[in-house]
């Protein structure tokens, strides 16, 4: 069982499943992320002079009279922005431009440094207003990578559940190779014996075809048990996830079946009961529930997206001068010759003429919700159906182990009687032979109940959760309770 939860290819895909859900909650994550952006530009620019501007300004310091009028601008920009939870965008920026050209210069006008220090609120007030329509996809994506690793926890459920399933049937081949080898010895045996018999003219010649044909018959079926065990090594190794190179190494069983005393298995509670307590306890319903909680955020997000864009924007700030080319301390551009606070605000409103793709989307989320539903409440009715029915039959089964045993036990003595009766000659060969197919068939159904009586335990365990077990966070597995039949489940 610890092979298979590491080596179970099931497992390990659900595990990059995991992966997948975390990194879709990591994507959703980013929408609230702080957005850091920066810029700086240059630019020159000429204008052609008028000719009034040119005679006014007549020639410049090179003696070259100007012609055109030269700008150059530098400008640096840093920004950050943060969308909250409810939808408001918050930001600030500060940004700083330096303008000179040659005019200003002839004029003896120095460069102009203007810093601008802005904050701006953004608030939705129609559409993605409120944590339930800005979160919803985060909320979503929380929910789904919570049930993914529900789902790991019932993908471990199943896998022990079929390496159980596995065990066992590995283990009942291996005794029905058993009976089989048991019973061509005997076969074996009864051809020695009828062989002596026929030597000392106590039996007819003929009688020894039916001793062969017999033998034949047991040899056919040990040969045949031998394919069947080799199957069975075979599902169990798959079942594990080992490779074809570890196969041929896979121990025989050690761990018997289950063995029943007659004791109360506590199974007597009521139908209802049993399935509340399988649905506390049961991974994959509380994976279908979280994925109807991812369900109702994303219908959540749909319906916001039907409303029209109506956002207020107000913005603050404040803007500086300083008059030189490169102010050798930001804090010149901070602080000197500030004015302000200069404020706006505005409204921006979007109304599409027709809102069809919102339409679309939350028509598609509404159906996913409804299909949720759906599941979770016939997962709800499945789970009780299998809680109940199982639960009778782990008690028919094991009323069918007790009758088994009895019987294989009964037709052992009377084996033992017919071969008795036979060397007194008091009954045919045929006689024997009929009472020991009857043993092997008793003994095969005595493998055939201690099967599913051990099946049994394992699938009642599987249907109500607790097969893997959480503990503190963590999820355990007491593989123990695999031969315990007694269930405990409070009233």
């Amino acid at each position: 069982m610890r092979e298979s939860l590491r080596l179970n290819p099931d497992i390990s895909l659900q595990q990059q499943q995991i992966l997948v859900s975390r990194g879709a909650e990591l994507v959703a994550q980013g929408q609230f992320d702080p957005l850091v952006s920066g810029s700086v530009s240059r630019s020159r620019d000429l204008r052609p002079l008028r000719e009034d501007e040119r005679n006014a300004l007549a020639f410049g310091s090179s003696g070259v009279p100007f012609n055109a009028q030269i700008s150059n601008a530098i400008t640096y920009a840093v920004g950050v922005d943060q969308t909250l939870l409810n939808g408001v965008i918050v930001g600030a920026s500060v940004g700083v431009t330096t303008l000179y050209d040659n005019l200003s210069g002839a004029n003896n006008i120095p460069p102009q440094t203007a810093g601008r220090i802005g904050f701006s609120v953004r608030v939705p007030l129609l559409r993605n207003a409120g944590t339930e329509a800005t979160g919803a996809n985060l909320l979503a994506t929380e929910a789904e990578l919570a049930a993914a690793k529900y789902e790991l926890v019932f993908t471990n459920a199943q896998t022990l559940l079929n390496t159980t399933f596995a065990y066992w049937g590995y283990l009942a081949q291996m005794r029905r190779l058993e009976i089989a080898r048991n019973a061509e010895g005997r076969s074996l045996t009864l051809v020695e014996e009828t062989r002596r018999l026929i030597n000392a003219d106590e039996l007819p010649v003929a009688e020894s075809q039916l001793a062969l044909a017999n033998n034949g018959d047991r040899i056919r079926a040990r040969i045949s048990a031998e394919q069947a065990l080799a199957e069975a090594r075979r599902n169990l190794a798959l079942q594990i996830g080992l490779t074809p190179e570890r196969l041929v190494d896979l121990p025989t069983p050690t761990d018997d079946f289950p063995r029943y005393d007659g004791q109360p298995l506590g199974l007597d509670a009521p139908i209802g009961h049993l399935r509340d307590f399988a649905l506390q306890r049961r991974a994959d319903f509380a994976a279908a529930m979280q994925r109807e909680r991812a369900a109702r955020s994303r219908v959540t997000a749909a319906r916001s997206g039907l409303k029209p864009q109506l956002d207020l924007i107000v913005g603050v700030g404040y803007n500086t001068l300083v008059e030189n080319r490169a102010p050798s301390s930001i804090g010149q551009i901070v602080e000197n010759n500030r004015v302000g606070p200069s404020v706006n605000a505005a409204v921006v409103v979007q109304l599409p003429w027709r809102n069809s793709a919102a339409e679309g989307i939350f028509l598609a989320q509404s159906a996913t919700l409804s299909a949720s539903l759906i599941r979770v409440r016939n997962l709800s009715d499945v789970i009780g159906a299998s809680v109940f029915t199982n639960a009778q039959a782990l008690v028919r089964s094991a009323q069918q182990l007790t009758q088994s045993v009895a019987t294989s036990r009964y037709y052992r003595q009377s084996v033992e009687n017919e071969l008795t009766k036979r060397r007194l000659g008091l009954v045919t060969l045929i006689d024997v032979i009929n009472v020991e197919d009857r043993l092997n068939e008793a003994l095969a159904a005595e493998v055939q109940a201690r099967q599913a009586y051990a099946n049994a335990i394992a699938q009642l365990r599987f249907d109500l959760g607790t097969i893997v077990l959480e503990q503190d966070g963590h999820f355990d597995v007491v593989v123990e309770d695999l031969f315990n039949p007694i269930f405990e489940i409070p009233r």
